[in-house]
């Protein structure tokens, strides 16, 4: 056998098996039309409807979910360290410096009467109107650039957190407060206006400055700390329940205070930790309080703890909010996770590997070799006609991959 016979046995053997996995027939096209129906029934069951995901999507900006707070038109924000996050039940869009934002770093969110957001950032804060973005630092007045917490009040002021006091802006002037006024600490934490409308901020009792809690009735203020009852000076957190008992997240366990007396709760009473970060009181009257090591639920009787174990994304907790239908929401540093009382449903920056390959395989892979096959057979089939040589399929998959 001479090198010519050779060489066109080898072109015989290429083509055969190039015909055996690339020339359609209807069984071949009945084969491929199954695994991608199979493929779209699997992601749909995984992740929603298939559709959703023939456009391009994001995600949440970053795992690490320090603020939640849900819009007036039933939107659900996120602050995280890559920016703020809006998920509407279908999409997520983050939003980052590049659209105008302080900075990427979020940790309170408000939406004033007048429907705009506010975000505070390390960099001052941001309002969005939904269109633009404008955005405030100390050279409008703010107290310091790094926010720590957000409040709008009865009367529509706004109030802010942060590391060197606490800032009013009542719509057109800024208005700072500091341990010259009254406040016990510049170091603050957490803002609420309680049910006769006094405001209390938490503070942080470092570099021996001292801590506590402040109350301020819109002229005089009182200071609260360990010589009250408070358990400790360090207080991260505050909510008023049903009841009107104020509840304060501290370094060293729950303080509840009822107007006239304090008493602290431990590890000692099932707590899951000692320094908590987030309170919340849902709509059957449980209260929950977020930690590093899960939340725990107290139904005024007995503690529950929640856990990685039991489906939530990180046990490290930042924040808690309950949505309009009933679902408590955790952001934690591993994703924010949703429980609608039975189940969990963690959401993160990444779709997930299987729904993401079985997208890949749906619309991408079946379609490019479906595409490929179809070129090759016409070739193949009807190259008289076509003026073209199965060596043309070495080009058109290079420009279809391109």
């Amino acid at each position: 056998m001479n090198n010519s016979d050779h060489t066109d046995d080898q072109v015989t053997r290429r083509r055969r098996y190039i015909d055996k996995y690339l020339l359609l027939s209807w069984k071949t096209v009945l084969i491929i039309a199954g695994v991608w129906l199979l493929s779209v029934v699997l992601h749909k069951a995984i992740y929603g409807p298939f559709l959703d995901y023939l456009v391009p999507q994001e995600s949440l900006g970053s795992n690490d979910a320090s603020a939640i707070l849900q819009d007036t038109d039933g939107n659900l924000w996120f602050g995280t360290s890559a920016g703020v996050s809006r998920y509407d039940e279908v999409l997520w869009q983050t939003f980052t410096t590049n659209d105008g934002l302080a900075d990427n770093e979020v940790v309170a969110i408000l939406q004033d009467g007048d429907g705009n957001l506010w975000f505070g950032t390390e960099a001052g804060v941001s309002r969005y109107d939904g269109a633009s973005w404008q955005t405030f630092t100390t050279k409008d007045g703010l107290a310091a650039n790094e926010i720590t917490s957000s409040l709008r009040d009865t009367d529509g002021n706004l109030w802010f957190g942060t590391w060197a006091g606490v800032s009013r802006y009542d719509g057109t002037s800024w208005q700072t407060f500091t341990r010259k006024d009254g406040l016990v600490d510049d170091h603050v934490s957490a803002i609420l206006q309680d049910g006769d409308g006094n405001l209390w901020f938490s503070t942080h009792g470092w570099l021996g400055t001292g801590g506590g809690v402040s109350r301020y009735d819109g002229t005089s203020w009182q200071t609260f700390t360990t010589n009250d009852g408070l358990g400790d000076n360090n207080v991260m957190c505050i909510l008023q329940d049903r009841d009107g008992n104020l509840w304060f997240g501290t370094r060293a366990g729950l303080s509840r205070y009822d107007g006239a007396s304090w008493q602290t709760f431990t590890t000692n009473d099932c707590l899951a930790a000692s320094a908590f970060c987030s309170i919340l009181q849902d709509t059957d009257g449980n209260l929950w309080f977020s930690a590093h090591c899960g939340a725990s639920r107290y139904d005024g009787a007995s503690w529950q703890t929640f856990t990685t174990k039991d489906g939530l994304a990180d046990n490290e907790i930042m924040s808690s909010l309950q949505d309009t239908d009933g679902n408590l929401w955790f952001g934690t540093c591993g994703g924010v996770s949703r429980y609608d009382g039975t189940s969990w449903q963690t959401f993160t920056t990444k779709i997930g590997l299987v729904p993401d390959a079985v997208f890949i395989l749906g619309t991408v892979l079946i379609s490019l070799y479906f595409l490929i096959s179809l070129v090759y057979t016409v070739i193949r089939k009807h190259d008289q006609y076509l003026l073209l040589s199965w060596k043309t399929l070495l080009i058109i998959p290079a420009w279809v991959l391109s």
